[in-house]
């Protein structure tokens, strides 16, 4: 699967000979273009962005300060798009940066633009693709994700799925996922998670949820890992067929709560866990980058009527147990508290989360690693029954606030792409289809946020 290519403003013009009127919404460039990099002179530069699609603030975060100004032709629509940066009173008409597209961008001073070439997208959806048994879902589902502009996929690499036996793995339907949507070029965050029927701690096997109880045997836990992360190096060495690349794994699912996590949840075990796996995947693909297990809330006290006591201050809990140097990218999961979305407070809370984590992370020294948002949406059967707007609707007024809103993730995982079932569990309707594909308002309203 191609590695996908993120960052950068490659700037086209703005060296000599370069005029650029702004009258109305009209710019103009004279003169002949060059091709430096990351270079932009004072004043305005016509620039190429030839990374994943994100929103025009994130990036251009590393010219923050001294960028005033981008426009964008629309020829669909036939007039200027626009942001600027210092004038938050400003409606932006212009949402993302899309690779391929020029851009005007204004900037006070010289600068240089820097980013990581190998950076994810910011828009992502979580999908059990990985379990789907028939070949056409898996490939219609992979097709709506690429027309709806999905830059990422979260989904599960279970233990129990690939090596059902010790020593024997199961690929195919992993191989099949990783296959569609490398074809696409859409990127993968693969979860390693859960135990195998031969090493789980439950009792036994009749155990309900048996697969969420960790192995006692750790170390046999990091050699799955290092299996999975192996064949999907791209090394040319024990790979799937085509070699394909995934760079994101994420070590486990909530580890913070007792659901995923049997028969209680413990740092002391899950930072065991975590520098094993983190150890076994770097052994692999030593420029793979490994994910905080998602925390369930913000990994400190949101939402506060719903977290356990021994769920409360988990990331610190990590911390305190040397968990620091066994991830690159810290992980949270934040849910709405409440069905009435359009509340103006609950976007404050869910910003007010994120910024409790980040927090913890300095408090830490550890505030320059990145925090991804690998879980949130809500499901359109949670509404009551007399509800008087419709659902599908709120929820995707919802959805743009949280992609137009939320501040200080890299990345923003929806949950779900797909609903998981047609019956009146809550559990099977977060999807922004329809479990027959049928498109909700959220797929569309997900597609504004990642077209131009």
């Amino acid at each position: 699967m191609p590695t996908a290519r993120v960052l950068g403003l490659t700037r086209l013009a703005a060296r000599a000979g370069l005029a650029c009127c702004l009258f109305g919404a009209l710019l103009v460039m004279v003169g002949k273009a060059s091709s430096d990099d990351v270079r932009l002179d004072t004043g305005w530069n016509l620039v190429t962005y030839a990374g994943s699609t994100k929103p025009v603030s994130q990036a251009l975060r590393p010219i923050e300060n001294d960028c005033l100004a981008v426009y964008h032709w629309d020829p669909a629509q036939r007039h200027w798009l626009s942001y600027f940066p210092k004038a938050p009173h400003v409606r932006p008409t212009l949402i993302n940066l899309v690779s391929g597209r020029q851009y005007w961008v204004y900037v006070q001073r010289d600068t240089e633009l820097t980013e990581d070439a190998d950076a994810a997208s910011f828009y992502g959806v979580n999908s059990h693709l990985t379990w789907f048994n028939s070949d056409e879902r898996v490939d219609r589902v992979a097709q709506l994700m690429d027309d709806a502009g999905v830059g990422i996929v979260r989904t599960v690499f279970d233990w129990w799925s690939i090596e059902p036996e010790r020593g024997v793995y199961r690929w195919e339907r992993f191989d099949r996922a990783v296959e569609r949507l490398g074809e696409r070029g859409i990127a993968i965050l693969g979860i390693l998670h859960g135990s195998a029927p031969w090493a789980t701690s439950a009792p036994s096997l009749d155990e309900p949820n048996w697969q969420t109880w960790p192995t006692e045997d750790p170390t046999a836990f990091a050699s799955y890992v290092n299996a999975v992360v192996e064949r999907y190096d791209g090394d040319g060495w024990a790979d799937a067929p085509g070699s394909p690349v995934i760079r994101y794994w994420e070590i486990w699912n909530e580890p913070n709560t007792t659901f995923f996590w049997r028969p209680r949840p413990s740092a002391e075990e899950y930072v065991r866990f975590l520098r094993l796996s983190y150890q076994a995947i770097k052994l692999a693909y030593p420029e793979a980058v490994v994910m905080l297990g998602g925390l369930a809330g913000n990994g400190v006290s949101y939402p506060p009527f719903a977290v356990a006591e021994v769920e409360k201050n988990f990331l610190q809990q990590i911390y305190d147990r040397g968990g620091k140097d066994f991830f690159d990218i810290a992980n949270v999961h934040l849910y709405p508290y409440t069905y009435e979305l359009s509340r103006p407070e609950l976007m404050t809370a869910l910003q007010d989360a994120l910024d409790e984590t980040r927090s913890v992370m300095a408090a830490n020294g550890d505030e320059e690693k990145p925090i991804w948002v690998t879980e949130i949406g809500f499901s359109t059967a949670l509404f009551p029954d007399n509800y008087q707007a419709k659902p599908d609707a709120v929820i995707a007024s919802w959805l743009r606030s949280v992609y137009r809103q939320l501040s200080g993730a890299e990345a923003v995982f929806w949950y779900m792409f797909e609903d998981e079932g047609t019956d009146e569990d809550p559990e099977g309707h977060f999807g922004l289809v329809e479990y027959d594909g049928r498109p909700k308002l959220s797929l569309r309203a997900y597609r504004e946020m990642t077209g131009p």
